[in-house]
């Protein structure tokens, strides 16, 4: 017998009978909609279940979009931060016309700008998506949740160390910033000083 338009779906069966994520009124929805039970199901609810499959999968895609949009972006910021970080002083590049891969380093840095948002951007979405985990991970044993677990000081006293570290330069980490500056000190004996401040626009 045909069940009542009150019937429960049944979203196991129903998945395990779609076979086209497509949206309803189209040719193929009949093709996609042909098996057991969803055949049973009222017109209604087989309109409503196409409709959550169709958002599913647009979600799904989403998803898919925003983490591989973060993993592209952060391998090209990264590229550009390790150029950026071995490039010459300002005034040594504009006066030397300094270049890396054909990009000066006004080029380099827009580039480093504009990725960088791109970035946070699909990072943000990706905390979006992933915002039940996320807070997964504050609960404790017993499920409750609990902001300052193990992970979550440990995450944080990490955050906090290396951000005090670039101002009271202690070592390891004021090492890092010591050799970017060595770095950029050779260039200068490579390249030489401009005469004067902001001789790059001098006219010849």
């Amino acid at each position: 017998s045909r069940e009542s338009s009150g019937a429960r779906f049944d979203r196991v069966a129903f998945s395990r009978t779609m076979i086209l994520p497509v949206r309803p009124g189209r040719a193929e929805h009949k093709q996609a909609t042909t098996g057991e039970p969803f055949a049973r199901l009222p017109v209604n609810q087989q309109v409503l279940a196409s409709n959550e499959l169709f958002v599913a999968v647009q979600q799904t895609m989403t998803r898919k979009i925003t983490s591989l949009t973060a993993l592209l972006s952060f391998a090209l910021l990264f590229l550009n931060s390790i150029v950026l970080y071995m490039a010459p002083h300002g005034r040594i590049a504009y006066w030397a016309d300094w270049r890396f891969l054909g990009l000066t380093k006004t080029e380099w840095t827009n580039q480093h700008i504009i990725v960088r948002l791109l970035f946070l951007f699909s990072i943000l979405l990706h905390i979006y998506f992933n915002w039940r985990p996320i807070i997964a991970y504050l609960k404790n044993k017993a499920k409750q949740l609990k902001i300052f677990t193990l992970e979550f000081t440990v995450s944080f006293i990490l955050v906090i160390i290396f951000t005090i570290g670039s101002y009271i330069r202690i070592p390891p980490l004021h090492s890092v910033i010591t050799f970017s500056e060595s770095l950029k000190n050779s260039a200068a004996e490579k390249y030489g000083e401009p005469p004067y401040g902001r001789a790059e626009l001098s006219s010849l």
